[in-house]
């Protein structure tokens, strides 16, 4: 389920009583730093138009201004430009180091390589000093690029979450030192679903399947659980549990 928000402008809200508005409630915005928020429940949906245009918010007989924010669950990446240093051939396999100081987190190093048709290991290793002895072990990726037989390619290392000033990447000959182009990091950040208890019973009904029938001669049925959801609320994804409740 998305979650929906009204960013307020102020301090502390409390609804007004106007004889042209249907329904009205206090509404006391949720403590947090800068803005204050209320979160749009399931009776403010049934009872707004579903698009919200029709909330208005008042303190003190003063109409508030406000932003409406929406957010649903799903995955973020902000992507960095990085410098390639010192690509070179080290005991026949092919060595650079990635300048991260303008990366403040990273768990993800998109490299623009200009090779073609190859697989390729790449090690990952991490340092604070370019020079330093001791490299952290970040792991290893296969690097790829099967585009002429239309099989994709990858040419992205995944890592642990990490603020190393400095990546050393060794890959196999494959890919040449001069085609080592640059490329961005960055961190996937995930923003969390909302998930909601349904209150009411499933209503539970049988429908007939095919008159074929299954694989050992017994007629096919479907199970079918309707569930009633708040009018407006907007819904992504329902998940049934034990097949007894449901939560959307």
């Amino acid at each position: 389920m998305t979650r929906t928000v009204l960013g307020l402008l102020a301090a502390l809200l409390v609804a007004n009583s106007f004889s042209f508005f249907k329904y009205e409630r206090p509404a006391e915005p949720a403590k947090s730093s800068g803005e204050h928020y209320v979160v749009v429940d399931e009776t403010l949906w049934e009872h707004a138009r579903p698009d919200l245009g029709d909330v208005r918010i008042y303190s003190q007989q003063t109409e508030i201004p406000y932003k409406l924010i929406t957010e649903s669950g799903g995955t973020e990446t902000e992507q960095k430009s990085f410098r390639v240093l010192q690509p070179a051939t080290v005991g026949g396999k092919t060595q650079f180091l990635l300048d991260m100081s303008g990366v403040a987190e990273y768990d993800r190093i998109e490299l623009k390589l200009a090779t073609k048709d190859f697989v390729a290991h790449a090690r990952v290793e991490g340092q604070d000093d370019p020079h330093g002895a001791r490299w952290a072990d970040l792991g290893t990726t296969t690097l790829y690029d099967l585009s002429t037989e239309k099989l994709g390619r990858n040419s992205t290392l995944q890592i642990p979450v990490t603020n190393y000033k400095f990546l050393r990447i060794t890959v196999d000959r494959a890919v040449k030192p001069e085609d080592v182009e640059g490329g961005t990091a960055g961190i996937t950040r995930a923003q969390k679903a909302v998930w909601r208890d349904l209150s009411a019973v499933p209503a539970i009904s049988q429908q007939n399947g095919n008159n074929r029938g299954d694989s050992d001669g017994r007629q096919g049925n479907t199970t079918v659980l309707s569930f009633s959801i708040p009018a407006n609320v907007p819904v992504e994804r329902v998940a049934a549990q034990a097949m007894r409740s449901a939560c959307v």
